[in-house]
């Protein structure tokens, strides 16, 4: 991805940050501990990694009036459509498997499974 895009899917986190336990602080600590973690990875996807870090807590506002809905699996409906047209679809199923173990994890710490 090129700064445009990069930018775009930045703004767009930003907009959606209104929790302030998830807020745009706690977005750039994952992001920066994922890239942490990736120095000793090989073949990282860097765009894939990025964009799933800035875009992991979109769902939340919605989970907050909802409490029944998961908001890993609204953020997976929620950037379908930007995501397609900035990354591909290639990189776009490698994000929704992201999306798909954050949604496990989430259960999992909630005890929903």
């Amino acid at each position: 991805m090129n700064k445009e895009q990069y930018n775009k899917i930045e703004q767009y986190m930003h907009l959606s940050m209104e929790d302030s336990a998830h807020d745009k602080e706690h977005i750039y600590r994952v992001l920066y501990v994922a890239l942490d973690i990736a120095k000793y990875e090989k073949n990282i996807d860097y765009d894939v990694l990025i964009a799933s870090c800035l875009l992991h807590d979109i769902g939340r506002r919605e989970q907050f009036e909802n409490a029944e809905l998961c908001h890993a699996a609204l953020e997976a409906r929620k950037h379908i459509s930007i995501l397609l047209k900035l990354v591909g679809r290639k990189k776009w199923l490698s994000m929704l498997k992201i999306v798909f173990v954050h949604i496990a994890l989430e259960k999992i710490i909630s005890h929903k499974v």
